[in-house]
């Protein structure tokens, strides 16, 4: 943090910096200010999604993200809570306690619904405080423009001589509109990543740089993808994946009524396609290059496990994009054999 930087946090929070400890390259950093016991989070470079994210769910949801401090938004700073160096999912994924790491899972879906359930009510005055904010949103967060996406993933797989049946456009199309249902609009993480969570002894979610205003499946879909957006991938067992289905499910039905509706559910599972198109976009390009690791596995074991979540979970609806999944699986498969099976267990649920 330079000079100029700490000046103006001093200022802003009233008491002069006395420690400053970076966190991630050169824009978080771990604060210690005159007068205040507990240290906060800084951020330089703030983002709108997650300055409204912090602000809304401080009246909506208190206790699921950390609290709003303060914002500078001239300076682009950010001032929140210091939730603590707690265990994440991720720690309890990754380690050999499987008891352990299925509470969390359960927990992580548990905030979830209470995120969904808390905002579904309140969605205008959201969507009003994004429009105000005066620093920038974006509105679909990491999830992007699918259909710009889609239409890169198709040039990639042409280029690959990987068939793309016909009907994927309009079985697309029909997707994103079940994606706009009003009935399932709520103010979405985005990147309900793992590690951007404490997991005990309460679950609180942050990194909220990715939220949106959309579709709730489009966060809840995690449970069967899972993870698309992180570098923590792996495969959880069915018996977990229910569990968490039925938590969120039970934790968000308070305020968005919809989760309710057996057959309503499984439409929004449109939102898988969503994220399958998304991911591919890197996934692709990064698959045919000397090394496609990415955190702890490969882009080649992902693709394998989306084509299947996708040839399972809506292939009675678009079945052209359930047939192009599994033509994509079966051809990471065949050229990187070892990439065959998909994802692995996370480490946990193996001991």
């Amino acid at each position: 943090m330079d000079d100029a930087t700490r000046g103006a946090l001093g200022e802003l929070l009233g008491a002069s910096v006395v420690e400053v400890h970076p966190i991630r390259e050169s824009r978080v950093w771990r604060v210690r200010v005159a007068g205040r016991y507990e240290p906060v989070i800084v951020k330089s470079g703030a983002s709108g999604n997650e300055v409204v994210a912090l602000d809304v769910l401080g009246s909506y949801a208190p206790g699921l993200a950390p609290r709003l401090i303060a914002t500078d938004a001239a300076l682009g700073l950010l001032v929140q809570e210091d939730v603590g160096g707690q265990a994440s999912l991720a720690d309890l994924l990754l380690g050999d306690d499987a008891e352990r790491a299925e509470a969390g899972m359960v927990a992580w879906a548990s905030a979830l619904g209470r995120l969904h359930a808390a905002t579904a009510p309140h969605i205008d005055a959201i969507r009003a405080a994004r429009t105000a904010s005066p620093l920038d949103v974006e509105d679909n967060g990491f999830l992007g423009d699918v259909a710009e996406h889609w239409r890169t993933v198709e040039a990639a797989l042409r280029d690959l001589d990987v068939d793309v049946p016909a009907g994927c456009d309009d079985e697309l199309a029909a997707a994103l509109v079940t994606l706009d249902d009003p009935a399932w609009q709520v103010l979405l993480h985005g990147d309900a990543c793992p590690d951007n969570n404490v997991a005990e002894p309460s679950f609180v979610l942050f990194d909220w740089e990715g939220s949106s205003v959309g579709h709730a499946m489009l966060d809840g879909s995690y449970i069967r993808l899972p993870f698309p957006t992180c570098w923590c991938a792996g495969r959880i067992p069915e018996a977990v994946a229910t569990a968490m289905e039925d938590e969120y499910r039970r934790a968000a039905a308070p305020g968005l009524p919809a989760v309710d509706d057996a057959a309503a559910y499984d439409t929004g599972l449109a939102a898988v396609v969503a994220w399958w198109v998304q991911s591919s976009v890197w996934g692709l390009r990064r698959s045919v290059e000397e090394n496609p690791s990415w955190g702890t596995s490969t882009h080649r074991h992902r693709l394998v496990h989306k084509a299947g979540v996708v040839r399972e979970c809506v292939a009675d609806r678009y079945p052209a994009l359930a047939a192009l999944a599994a033509e994509v699986g079966t051809w990471v498969g065949s050229r990187w054999p070892d990439a065959a099976d998909g994802l692995p267990l996370y480490p946990a649920f193996h001991a």
